[in-house]
């Protein structure tokens, strides 16, 4: 039984056990974060100048025709990625170099042979989409180059699995920064050029399928040539029974979770104009410094979930999700104020004239990650370590089953505005059940009053910043420069004087980043300028 003060002292005998599981394979966590990074950077500026080029009209008829695309690809995985990763891992670590051989064959065959049916479903059926279902013919040719995603994106998805279950996360981390750096490169190029929408699209697919063709040779390079044996266990079909037995319900999962997102993608065609989801859009694009911020957190301390039993190390279970979602607070919800705060300098500094509704629209889509203070993020996390999958397929459908009627009434009746408010309000139910669950099957949850303390001091910050705003300067950029750091500046006080982190906080979010190299030091400015706070007020038991 352990006091309110336990949970956050690491000092129970347990906290050298749980930074020990956070730093399991390391070296592999640290190349994929160093991947992310650098490839979300790369994709991010590839985004903002497409945007810029296009305005926000010809970015909407890009988003517009990605749809039947994206509805489409949710066919196209069937779980086989994920049975992949699981049986090479397995495989190989038995010693199976044959069955490992032809599992990487048989998902390889499988996942490009599916994508090539799907590609050659949205080209011949790109006339109808266009002038049936969206009423615009002029959108036959984009939907036919896009439908090249459903080709290319099979082959780098099953190559990037091969290299996941071989433990080279150099290469994968490597498709990913070629992929988003073609994307940067072409796309903004075309559309520079004067190619427009199609510009775009094309510049996207000429990545994709660059990229993958890289990946597939690296495959064959690094991993298929390097396994031993003659090759007498390439059973193809028993190999594919095997695979679609495992996967099949994560296929399953992945309907019912992108059924939802498809659902709001063709209602927000059919009622929203170019216009709006052009600015739709560009609100979304800014929000990717959340997930950036947050990649550290999830990509550290998940290992940690995955490799403690509920049954037998409760103790240690609870103490890894409640300051996992403590962590994750501290990092995401200031992030989520401060897009609120900023939202208008932002949006005029990265994307110019023309995006007068991106601000409200970031405003509302910011607020849809509001919910991670009470377990959002870390509970999905928690439930797939523990082989909970089957929890997660049944909040997937509650999401569903909520969405479905709120967006065929919201959507219709105010647009984009609808179609935000939705994505808000279908995540209560899903974390509300989510977090009761948790406590009944794993006997604890949140410790809400951590988490009170973090939404106190975020809105205690944001406050003041926006009241500061209008004195702060005359440009969008001095604007967005000051505030940031007036807002920054006050969350980190404020968290320090009302003890919502502590020393020992400090110490172990310190412990985590350490293995993020040299991204760790903007991270350790901030955490020792808390701890010096912590330090003057003295008294600090944490």
């Amino acid at each position: 039984m352990y006091c309110k003060q336990d949970i956050y002292r690491w000092d129970l005998g347990l906290g050298d056990k749980i930074n020990g599981l956070a730093r399991v394979s390391a070296w592999g966590a640290f190349i994929l974060f160093i991947g992310r990074v650098l490839s979300d950077l790369v994709a991010a500026v590839g985004s903002i100048l497409v945007a810029r080029f296009l305005g926000s009209i010809n970015y909407g008829i890009v988003g517009i025709a990605m749809v039947p695309i994206s509805m489409i690809g949710l066919f196209s995985n069937w779980g086989v990625r994920s049975a992949m990763v699981k049986f090479l891992a397995q495989y190989r670590s038995q010693g199976r170099e044959e069955e490992a051989k032809g599992i990487l064959l048989t998902g390889i065959l499988t996942m490009c042979s599916i994508g090539f049916l799907l590609f050659l479903t949205a080209l011949i059926s790109a006339p109808y989409l266009a002038t049936q279902v969206f009423h615009n013919p002029e959108l036959t040719p984009l939907i036919k180059i896009a439908s090249l995603t459903l080709l290319a994106n099979p082959m780098l998805m099953s190559s990037q699995a091969s290299f996941i279950g071989f433990e080279r996360m150099e290469y994968y981390s490597l498709t990913i920064f070629l992929k988003s750096l073609t994307r940067a490169l072409f796309a903004p190029i075309l559309v520079f050029l004067g190619y427009g929408a199609l510009g775009a699209i094309l510049g996207q697919n000429l990545s994709l399928l660059l990229t993958s063709m890289i990946a597939l040779l690296a495959v064959y390079i690094s991993l298929w040539r390097n396994i031993r044996g003659s090759g007498v266990s390439l059973n193809f079909f028993g190999n594919f029974k095997i695979m679609l037995r495992y996967g099949y319900p994560l296929f399953i999962s992945t309907l019912l979770s992108g059924a939802l997102s498809q659902i709001y993608n063709f209602l927000m065609v059919l009622y929203c104009s170019e216009f709006m989801i052009g600015n739709y859009l560009a609100a979304s694009k800014s929000t990717v410094v959340i997930t950036f911020l947050t990649v550290p957190i999830s990509t550290v301390l998940f290992p940690a979930f995955s490799q403690l039993d509920y049954q037998r190390e409760k103790s240690a279970l609870k103490i890894v999700f409640q300051n996992s979602v403590k962590y994750t607070a501290l990092v995401t919800l200031p992030v989520v104020a401060a897009l609120i705060v900023l939202s208008k300098p932002l949006v005029h500094t990265l994307f110019g004239e023309g995006y007068e509704f991106t601000p409200l629209f970031l405003i509302l889509y910011a607020l849809t990650f509001i919910f991670v203070g009470i377990g959002g993020q870390s509970m999905g996390n928690l439930l797939n370590s523990q082989g909970k999958t089957k929890v997660v397929m049944a909040l997937n459908a509650i999401r569903l089953f909520t969405g479905l009627p709120l967006s065929l009434y919201l959507i219709p009746r105010f647009q984009i505005v609808g179609l935000l408010v939705t994505m808000i309000f279908t995540t209560v139910p899903v974390v509300t059940i989510g977090i009761w669950w948790i406590k009944k099957c794993f006997g604890f949850t949140t410790e809400f009053k951590s988490s009170a303390r973090i939404y106190a001091v975020t809105a205690a910050s944001a406050v003041p910043t926006f009241l500061l705003i209008p004195w702060l300067g005359r440009g969008d950029l001095i604007t967005l420069f000051l505030g940031g750091f007036l807002f920054l500046f006050i969350y980190i006080v404020l968290i320090s004087l009302t003890r919502a982190v502590g020393r020992k906080d400090i110490q172990n979010l310190r412990g985590i980043l350490t293995e993020l190299g040299p991204f760790s030091h903007l991270f350790n400015f901030l955490l020792s300028f808390a701890e010096k706070i912590l330090i003057i007020l003295s008294g600090d038991e944490h």
